[in-house]
């Protein structure tokens, strides 16, 4: 196998990992003839790197295509539906789940193992308007970044999440004992380099807010993979989902903060 196929394969396996949109089955049989768990680790940002430059082509088509305005409202819209149709909704779910367990006063220590993205039906109003209320904001959010010329900022937004998701996903299972991602000592380095060379275009287009998002995903990763280790002997994939989502969420208030080009 060349270096060019490992990688392409590396790719294909992080898309499916990370994105629950089906493969083309072409692209699906070339994935099944196997592909290592380093080359899957490389690829988790740049997978995010262009499904964030996808989301900042369709801003930016959504924008010449219409006015201005009415163009990135609907690109904010469908953008949304995309962020939370590519885990299929389980992000937000899990965040439904963990604040339920905090207003009935549980234990959050002893409920995040167990954590699942199910609806509570005793508390189903209170979600269902915590769900609408969530969404406007995230839809106000990706108008502005659309509308004030910060649209690089997505790519900035999924490189970080999904490399805060490979962090994790090198973690031992809580159940298991065993990674979703097995790659040898050695080798969890190329992570932070592949996120690294891809971040430095956008350290020219933000500079403060690629440098502090850096720092953020930094932390948030090694914090979050310490304390999953000491306190649950590992993670669980609905930990690794629910990190990935809060990531994506602060890095995006962070690009309202810092990234915008107002005149």
């Amino acid at each position: 196998m060349t270096k060019q196929e490992r990688y392409f394969r590396g790719l294909l396996g992080a898309w499916e990992l990370l994105i629950d949109f089906p493969l083309p089955q072409s692209l699906a049989d070339r994935l099944g003839k196997g592909v290592d768990a380093t080359s899957k680790l490389v690829a988790f940002p740049l997978v995010g790197a262009a499904v964030g430059i996808l989301l900042a082509l369709a801003a930016e088509f959504c924008s010449k295509a219409f006015n201005p305005v009415a163009g990135n409202i609907i690109f904010a819209c469908l953008g949304a539906v995309f962020l939370e149709l590519k885990d299929s909704g389980r992000g937000q779910r899990l965040l439904l789940a963990l604040i339920t367990a905090f207003r009935q006063k549980r234990n959050l220590a002893s409920e995040l193992p167990g954590l699942v993205p199910e609806r509570s039906r005793s508390d189903f109003a209170f979600e269902q308007t915590f769900s609408t209320i969530f969404q406007l904001v995230k839809v106000t959010l990706l108008f502005v970044l659309a509308y004030y010329s910060a649209k690089l900022w997505f790519a900035a937004m999924l490189i970080g999440a999904f490399t805060v998701q490979g962090i994790l996903a090198m973690e031992p299972d809580n159940e298991s004992g065993h990674p979703i991602l097995p790659v040898p000592a050695e080798n969890r380095r190329f992570i932070w380099f592949s996120a690294g060379v891809l971040t430095i275009p956008l350290l020219f287009c933000f500079p403060l807010a690629t440098f502090l998002g850096i720092a953020l995903v930094y932390f948030s990763a090694a914090g979050l993979a310490g304390f999953f280790r000491r306190n649950y002997s590992g993670v669980t994939p609905n930990l690794i989902t629910l990190a990935g989502y809060l990531t994506e969420f602060a890095l995006l208030i962070l690009g309202i903060l810092l990234a915008l080009t107002i005149q």
